[in-house]
């Protein structure tokens, strides 16, 4: 290597020895960069849409070219959302075309669920002896058939032509639940008796009416006969029957309505003491009675039963104790002649003066201190005229 030098004004040349770099060949447009050759950016052609960036060619975004529906997004192209078109029913999303919930397309019984067509469960066809049960076919459960039935409380009758005999229509429907209907009471031989009332509706307990038969008196009035009960709406086809025999009466009326259980009274009259029909079964009971007297007093606790009532049956004058039979002839106790039985109903105000009428003793036990049972049917005819008050009365502590 060559060094100038300036001394005392002379220009001096001096070759000063070195080593040699190696020499790095860098072609046309390169030049040399540290240990290699790169591109000169001047020198570097581009093609269309690009430019020169450190040496390379890339994209220009302003001039990248991108087809209908895209756009240029750094150097690639993507969907444009607003111009994508979309189906029915579908919206663009992010370059996509997804489902929109609120115009989903669902088929005929099936409703948009999210994103997805769901089964409806109303439009689910089952097959015979099932039925929809949320989306799924569940078989019927067969509900029993309505029934209904005729009750009464005894199945010899006694013909005298007066008697109310009792009898209780109750109905059960399909579901279990009361039969809440109107049924029609009839008889299998006409003139056999009487229906009161006889076409009843039903209530939540059945409902009562009462049987008047037939007078032993009349041709053809006792023997076999069965009781009927149909439908309102369809009164020629019984759906419950009860068979019952009408005899000849031996006693006074019937026990029937007092057979119910329990303590009971039963009115059935047209005079002064009481007109209409009664029956008492919850209230206070006094009961007494020795060998030849029985005495019931009784408190009805039902508004509209009457305040009090007084029952006595009396064989005092008679040679027999009061006990089990027909007492005829019976006049006013206690003021009843020799040899006549005492008989006495009063109460709520009202009593006869004098009576005539009879009674019949069905059942009367005792204990030593006590009354433990008692059954007396009766017939009373107040100053002895043709109206007249009949029952019964039953006392079960």
């Amino acid at each position: 290597m060559w060094k100038i030098a300036l001394c005392c004004g002379v220009v001096a040349l001096t070759f000063i020895g070195c080593a040699d770099a190696p020499g790095l060949d860098c072609g046309i447009g390169t030049h040399e960069a540290g240990d290699v050759c790169v591109p000169d950016e001047a020198a570097l052609t581009c093609g269309a849409g690009t430019h020169a960036s450190g040496g390379m060619c890339v994209p220009d975004d302003a001039t990248l070219t991108c087809g209908p529906g895209t756009h240029a997004s750094g150097s690639m192209c993507v969907p444009d959302d607003a111009p994508l078109t979309c189906g029915a029913g579908t919206h663009a999303s992010g370059g996509m075309c997804v489902p929109d919930d609120g115009g989903l397309v669902c088929g005929p019984g099936t409703h948009a669920d999210g994103t997805t067509c769901v089964p409806d469960a109303s439009p689910l066809t089952c097959g015979p002896g099932t039925h929809v049960e949320g989306s799924v076919c569940a078989p019927d459960v067969p509900l029993p058939p309505s029934q209904f039935q005729i009750r009464i409380v005894t199945n010899q009758i006694p013909a005298d032509g007066f008697s109310k005999i009792p009898v209780l229509a109750i109905g059960t429907a399909a579901d279990g639940s009361p039969a809440l209907v109107q049924v029609v009471l009839n008889m299998s031989r006409a003139g056999a008796g009487s229906f009161q009332p006889p076409a009843p509706t039903l209530g939540p307990l059945g409902a009562t009416s009462y049987f008047v038969p037939c007078n032993a008196a009349t041709p053809g009035c006792v023997g076999p006969l069965t009781l009927t009960l149909a439908l309102a709406s369809a009164p020629s086809t019984p759906v419950a029957t009860v068979d019952v025999v009408l005899v000849a009466p031996t006693g006074v009326g019937s026990p029937a309505p007092c057979q119910v259980g329990g303590n009971v009274m039963f009115f059935d009259g047209n005079d002064f003491i009481y007109n209409g029909v009664l029956t008492v079964t919850n209230g206070s009971w006094s009961v007494t009675g020795n060998a030849d007297h029985l005495a019931l007093d009784i408190t009805p606790a039902g508004a509209g039963q009457g305040l009090w009532w007084n029952l006595d049956f009396d064989a005092s004058d008679l040679p027999i104790d009061l006990t089990p039979g027909v007492y005829n002839m019976a006049e006013r106790y206690p003021f009843q002649s020799p040899d006549h039985p005492g008989l006495s109903i009063s109460g709520d105000g009202r009593g006869c003066n004098t009576l005539t009428g009879r009674f019949q003793v069905h059942a009367y036990d005792r204990s030593a201190t006590a009354v433990t049972r008692a059954l007396v049917t009766f017939e009373q005819h107040c100053e002895g005229g043709a109206s007249v008050l009949r029952g019964c009365v039953a006392y079960n502590p």
